[in-house]
């Protein structure tokens, strides 16, 4: 099933996507601004914040972008997403063994308990 759909960013229901980006874009802009002002000031720490909060920014303007365009990474559904999903073989030799480890661990605790 493909969740994924796109979102007119002029309508009405966009406005609850664009409300807090810009809240957050204006945010991260006067937190940057804040330490990069503080780092020229010798706090050497803060050139390290001036960099992070417009990341967060860039990082806001992605996930917003990915949401209103239906790109919110799930996997696509049709034929090719089916052949990779689903039950692999009962014969499959790396199952096999795996039932006989789970079947061989259940055969000994049975046995300590036995005991």
């Amino acid at each position: 099933m493909n969740r994924s759909r796109r979102i007119d960013p002029f309508s009405a229901a966009a406005l609850r996507y664009h409300v807090p980006l810009l809240v957050g874009i204006v945010v991260c802009v006067a937190a940057g601004w804040f330490e990069l002002s503080r780092a020229r000031e010798g706090h050497t720490v803060a050139w390290v914040y001036a960099v992070e909060w417009p990341g967060f920014a860039v990082t806001g303007i992605v996930i917003w972008w990915r949401i209103l365009t239906g790109r919110d990474g799930t996997r696509p559904s049709g034929p090719a997403a089916d052949s990779r999903e689903g039950d692999p073989s009962p014969d499959d030799p790396g199952l096999v063994a795996w039932r006989q480890y789970l079947s061989d661990i259940q055969a000994r605790e049975q046995a300590s308990e036995v005991d």
